[in-house]
């Protein structure tokens, strides 16, 4: 080959390397899906502003394997602003540095996207943005404000581990939330972040993950949420003892809030999260059962109802037993033996009725006549103390009940 033809052949090979290495750390965003981020804190130092377009493949903007120890990202010194594009592959861009605002308007990240590490020094707005897969946000920085207001979101959503400026605001205004929220490990949350404005489905419940979180400054509801106990970025459980934390301070937010009927909805929850033995499950149960925890005290009166019901059916058989050799009320008449006369409704009506009322008698009594309780009748006159305890205990109840009224 000529040498000068040689000579000219060399310079276009370098010069085209020169300019494609160029070209790779000036696409970020644009044709080529790889950055060559070997120089740390690779720069792009031109306004990025992107319309509708797709791109198909993967795009990797971070250099290295062990986060937050190494490895890092690029830095981009002027504003980025994505309208409408789509990323139809992975995003990977951790640890990148955003000088200026950062614009990712009604962008659909169709695939896993990984903002982790990621500093905003100005405004993030991602308002309108789909993610059909995870969205990582974990141990971001917003020194701005992070707007995902009308957010579609897949699966799962991290924001753990977040570092906020002094006046920034993380809002979810009319987003559709995730399934599994992670707001873990956020510690200093300058402003509420509001959760009670997003769009919900119906019947759909959203789990949210506050493990070491100022509960104080998330304000949600618990008719569309529900606590999570597992972490979902390594999948260990919590120890009761930060379970009851979480439980102990999201109360305390729904009291300072006002909002009754969630703080109803997580007060029972907690009360079944502590009846961890047999004998804490049955007081449980008995709790449930009985009034709902006092969230249920019409519950009192219907059991007074059922008790008098029950106790007066039992006594319809043993009605001359009682009355005359165990402890006798006065106005009761003596009846035949059951079976000696052939069956008569009104009979049986009239029996049933002194019945009640001698039941009654005995369970909504304030003090019982003890000196007319014949006590060799061991069983019969144990069970009239169970009719009369189990009295004063619904009338102690419905005091209450009355009283609070």
């Amino acid at each position: 080959m000529n040498p000068v033809l040689k000579a000219t052949v060399i310079g276009l090979t370098f010069l085209s390397l020169i300019v494609s290495s160029s070209a790779q750390v000036d696409s970020a965003f644009r044709l080529r899906t790889f950055i060559d981020l070997q120089i740390k804190d690779c720069e792009v130092s031109y306004p990025i502003n992107d319309h509708g377009l797709n791109y198909t493949t993967d795009f990797n903007y971070y250099w290295g394997d062990n986060i937050p120890n190494s490895g890092h990202g690029l830095v981009f010194n002027c504003p980025v602003q994505l309208t409408k594009d789509t990323f139809l592959e992975r995003l990977d861009i951790r640890k990148a540095k955003f000088a200026e605002d950062a614009l990712f308007d009604s962008v659909l990240f169709s695939r896993n996207t990984d903002f982790t590490y990621s500093v905003f020094k100005a405004n993030a707005r991602f308002e309108y943005c789909g993610f059909s897969d995870s969205a990582h946000f974990c141990m971001c920085t917003f020194l701005g404000d992070a707007d995902f207001s009308n957010v579609v979101f897949g699966n799962v959503a991290y924001f753990s581990g977040l570092i906020f400026g002094p006046q920034s605001n993380l809002s979810f205004t009319l987003a559709t939330l995730p399934t599994t929220l992670d707001l873990s490990e956020n510690i200093r949350i300058p402003q509420v972040i509001e959760l009670t404005d997003a769009q919900f489905i119906k019947g759909k419940v959203y789990r949210i993950f506050l493990n070491r979180t100022n509960i104080s400054m998330v304000h949600l509801d618990y008719q569309h949420f529900k606590l999570l106990f597992i972490d979902p970025k390594t999948g260990d459980t919590l120890s009761d003892e930060e379970k009851s934390s979480i439980y102990e301070q999201l109360l305390q937010n729904f009291k300072s809030h006002g909002q009754e009927d969630s703080y109803q909805a997580l007060d029972i929850e907690y009360h079944h999260f502590q009846a961890n033995s047999p004998l804490n499950w049955l007081a449980d149960k008995l709790q449930m059962l009985w009034w709902n925890y006092g969230y249920s005290k019409w519950r009192v009166i219907a059991w007074a109802i059922v008790f008098v019901l029950l106790f007066s059916a039992l006594n319809y058989f043993w009605l001359n037993h009682l009355n005359e050799k165990v402890y006798p009320i006065d106005g009761i008449p003596a009846f035949s033996k059951l079976g000696e006369n052939p069956f008569s409704w009104r009979r049986a009506c009239r029996r049933f009725w002194y019945s009640t009322v001698y039941t009654s008698t005995v369970f909504f009594r304030l003090s019982i006549e003890v000196k007319k309780i014949q006590f060799n009748r061991v069983l019969a006159s144990l069970y009239i103390f169970m009719i009369y305890l189990l009295g004063i205990l619904c009338l102690a109840y419905t005091a209450n009940f009355v009283l609070q009224k």
